[in-house]
């Protein structure tokens, strides 16, 4: 008899149990090789963003001419299983070639093609967690702790609880649009991303002999006014610590606060046992400046972040260099000022690199600063706050689809 089922959610209406079927009772294992090369374009199988072509994921062709005669035919709608394993793929990813074309896999990948089952559904069933254990109990990763070792007589063994045609494709449906809904909010997403980009160069001066933006903000016009750094405030190396200080006594900036955004405010602070004069000598005031001094790559290298609350007590890591400004500078400008292109070209110029790459004081205080008047630097600064602000709630929204999604592959399934 065979084994019946049903999913947590299920939509309105449907009440019918789901049965077990092998991978082998709705499939076969494709064996036709390329033998006359008649097909060139090698796919590969990413886990991240599915049967791609090899010349695209991985900018040339892995494969040649003469290889590619043993390699298997995969025609639209064929399922390939990479056994390579991955953070996005435990036991390896399982994807359905939506490319409208035919090309070849190497001989590493189990191809099948599907009947009797709805392709959505099924391709929707492998992005989800149900098929793991399987693949956990009968699998291993043995000597390539990057693959998970399965024989294909295993493999086909694989139960996949179905539900009748008419569900199957309900449920494809709905992924289907809910897919569509996040690659629009992607999208949207990237579009803001693309436009901070574009008007970080066009809404500041891109070279010292052009000291006016090719955008500006209705109502400014003349030359922004040129400065040396050193010329706008001082610099100071910020305190290192060991271990058993760190964990109780005051907040402290870390190198981490920096990459994760351009403000620093007194939450999810670390915590450090500074004495009163560290406290003094490092100490943080609101509009504070503070520059990454080391990192492992080399983009992080200068990047800045700003304190936006009073932070009583408050002190920061040998890996930052703190800049406090003499002169009234804006504080939503001050976010960006440091990362525009002219500024970050001079900070890269600048950089040494050993075991990481770095920045220091000296380096830091030559670098050349265009400065609008203070009314302007404000509503530049509104305009990043505002689009920041965008960004930030296109993110959120796309986070609660994603989240949707894999709580929907969880439940809908078996």
């Amino acid at each position: 008899m065979e084994n019946q089922k049903c999913p947590e959610i299920r939509f309105k209406g449907f009440n019918q149990t789901w049965i077990e079927k092998k991978l082998k009772s709705v499939s076969f294992k494709v064996i036709e090789k390329n033998l006359n090369s008649l097909y060139t374009e090698t796919f590969t199988n990413s886990a991240q963003f599915g049967v791609v072509s090899q010349r695209d994921f991985f900018d040339k062709d892995i494969s040649n001419s003469s290889s590619i005669k043993g390699y298997y035919v995969v025609k639209e709608n064929d399922f390939i299983y990479n056994p390579r394993i991955s953070n996005f793929a435990p036991v390896g990813p399982i994807k359905r070639n939506k490319l409208g074309r035919i090309g070849v896999v190497s001989p590493l990948y189990f191809v099948f093609r599907v009947h009797g089952l709805d392709y959505q559904f099924l391709e929707t069933y492998f992005e989800s967690s149900k098929w793991h254990h399987f693949m956990f109990l009968n699998g291993d990763t043995g000597a390539r702790s990057d693959r998970l070792a399965i024989k294909n007589s295993i493999l086909i063994e694989m139960p996949i609880y179905c539900p009748d045609e008419k569900t199957q494709k309900d449920i494809g449906k709905f992924f289907q649009h809910l897919d569509q809904s996040i690659a629009l909010h992607e999208k949207k997403l990237n579009q803001t991303q693309n436009l901070k980009k574009a008007m970080l160069e066009k809404m500041f001066p891109t070279a010292e002999s052009n000291k006016q933006p090719e955008i500006r903000l209705k109502g400014f016009s003349g030359e922004w006014e040129e400065f040396q750094l050193e010329n706008l405030g001082e610099f100071k190396n910020g305190m290192n610590m060991d271990k058993d200080s760190m964990g109780f006594g005051n907040p402290f900036v870390n190198i981490q606060h920096i990459f994760e955004s351009t403000e620093v405010t007194k939450h999810n602070l670390e915590l450090v046992n500074a004495t009163n004069k560290q406290k003094k000598d490092y100490n943080l005031l609101k509009g504070d400046v503070l520059f990454v001094r080391s990192s492992v790559k080399l983009e992080g290298v200068g990047d800045t972040a700003v304190l936006v609350d009073d932070i009583e007590g408050a002190t920061y890591s040998g890996f930052l260099i703190r800049f406090r400004s003499n002169i009234n500078l804006s504080l939503d400008y001050k976010k960006v000022m440091f990362s525009i292109p002219l500024v970050r070209k001079q900070i890269l110029a600048n950089a040494t690199t050993s075991a990481n790459t770095n920045i220091n004081q000296e380096s830091l205080k030559k670098i050349l600063i265009l400065l609008p008047k203070y009314e302007e630097q404000t509503q530049i600064g509104l305009f990043f706050k505002q689009l920041d602000e965008t960004l930030v709630l296109q993110q959120q929204h796309l986070q609660t689809l994603k989240n949707l999604k894999q709580a929907f592959l969880e439940k809908m399934f078996v």
